[in-house]
Parts: structure tokens; C-alpha cells; sequence
């Protein structure tokens, strides 16, 4: 139960803390790269850097909150699952899926 629980709530940390490593080097391609064709891939996989912000603000926020109030932050943490599929800005889906599994 509680020892489960807490387990999860570190494999999701653990597997953000990859996902905005993943970004942050996807970012510094994007901006490295020479061929305009490669910067709009990398850019593209990245997702809105708006968007990624918003997401790292909000998962951190739930990271913090679970310590005191893990089921709490479950339902901090659904809407922020819901809201991350591609959308028109972003065709592809910001977080990786380990990150959706964790």
C-alpha cells in the first residue's frame, strides 16, 4: 500500500528529472544545429518552450505536494496527464512515456 505508493511517487520523479534533461538537450540541438530542417525536428520534439515550463512548474509543484499528501497530489497530477497529449502547437506529446507509466 503506502511502500507502493511511495515507490511510484519516486519513479515518477526520477523519470521527470530524465524527461527535462531530454528537453533541455533537445533545446540546446535545436539552437546548435546549423541545418534549419534538423533545428525544426528538435524543436518540434521538444514541444512549446512555453508549454514546457508550465508542465515543469505544475509536475514540481506535485512532486513537492506528495510528501505531505500523496493521494492529494494524484488528483493534482490527472489533469496535468490529461492536458500533456499533442495538440496543434505540439504534435507530439511533451512527456515521454515513461514519464506517463511513472
Amino acid at each position: 500500500g503506502k511502500q507502493r505508493l511511495q515507490c511510484s511517487w519516486k519513479s515518477l520523479e526520477t523519470e521527470f528529472a530524465v524527461q527535462t534533461q531530454v528537453w533541455d538537450s533537445l533545446t540546446v540541438a535545436a539552437s546548435a544545429d546549423s541545418s534549419q530542417e534538423l533545428s525544426a525536428m528538435f524543436a518540434t520534439a521538444a514541444g512549446p518552450e512555453e508549454q514546457r515550463q508550465q508542465l515543469k512548474a505544475d509536475l514540481n509543484e506535485v512532486l513537492r505536494s506528495y510528501q505531505d499528501d500523496p493521494r492529494g497530489a494524484i488528483a493534482m497530477l490527472k489533469p496535468l496527464l490529461r492536458a500533456s497529449p499533442a495538440s496543434q502547437d505540439a504534435p507530439v506529446n511533451i512527456l515521454n512515456q515513461p514519464t506517463q507509466k511513472a
